[in-house]
């Protein structure tokens, strides 16, 4: 059986992926963190395991999109930092250049 580069290089990335979840796990973000890598300054690790990737500029339902966990982090690869973020927590920061901060979600 032979493994083209492509299944090559998915198959490293895998072993390398810091998440307990796949990489193929759909989160919810904005279109300007999916597409035009707005910063990403709110992140959400849901009850129910789900997570948001959030930049703070929209606040409509209607901007919302779902994007693999994946594609997320080839895009912003310091989520990395985040994969410990228990189940129930929100990270967040000011803006782009601040400290990040941990915390209960309270919703």
């Amino acid at each position: 059986h032979r493994v083209d580069r492509r299944q090559r290089q998915m198959c490293i990335r895998d072993r390398d992926w810091p998440f307990k979840c796949s990489r193929g796990q759909t989160t919810f973000t904005t279109r300007l963190v999916a597409k035009e890598n707005n910063p990403i300054v709110f992140i959400v690790h849901d009850e129910d395991d789900d997570w948001q990737f959030l930049c703070g500029t929209i606040n409509e339902v209607d901007d919302i999109v779902t994007a693999c966990f994946g594609c997320i982090y080839d895009r912003h690869p310091f989520i990395k930092q985040f994969s410990d973020l228990p189940k129930g927590w929100v990270a967040w920061r000011e803006d782009k250049d601040s400290p990040w901060h941990r915390e209960p979600n309270e919703e």
